[in-house]
Formats: structure tokens, C-alpha cells, sequence
């Protein structure tokens, strides 16, 4: 789930995994230092964004998605349903 960067708080001490993405950028991948959890991704290609593991928020089905993004990388069993 992406959101502004300016409109996210975290609460507690993530650790980050940087990696280069398939266009050159470098993505930073929070999870959890205690217990390894996913929780938010950074891209520098997009510094204003953060992209939220929706297993990590209390309420995730307050949200409905409204876009799906590198779904050509998706098998083919799964496919989004976003209409």
C-alpha cells in the first residue's frame, strides 16, 4: 500500500535491506529487527512514498486498492481483481 511519505509514523526501531530494483533505483526494505517482519519498502525513485505491508496495520480492510503495481510479474494464479 503506497502512502505519503509525510502522512506515515512508525513506531519503533526498523531494520533496512537496500537492493538495486530492475530500473536502477535502490529499494529499501523495512522489516522488523526482533522478528523479521515485513514492514514498509523505500524506493529513492519515489523519495516522497512508502509502500506499507497491509499485514502490518491494524484495520487493513479499511482500505480498498485502487491500483495494482508489477502485476506482469504476478503468476498467473495470482492476479489482481482491482477493477
Amino acid at each position: 500500500m503506497m502512502f505519503a511519505k509525510a502522512e506515515v509514523a512508525v513506531t519503533g526501531e526498523l531494520s533496512f535491506y537496500t537492493q538495486a530494483a530492475d530500473s536502477g533505483n535502490q529499494v529499501h526494505r523495512g522489516f522488523c529487527g526482533n522478528c523479521g517482519s515485513p514492514v514498509m519498502n523505500r524506493n529513492d525513485g519515489y523519495p516522497d512514498n512508502l509502500y506499507i505491508h497491509a499485514a502490518t496495520l491494524d484495520s487493513p480492510s479499511a482500505f480498498t486498492p485502487s491500483t495494482s503495481v508489477c502485476s506482469e510479474f504476478a503468476q498467473p494464479w495470482d492476479q489482481p481483481s482491482i477493477e
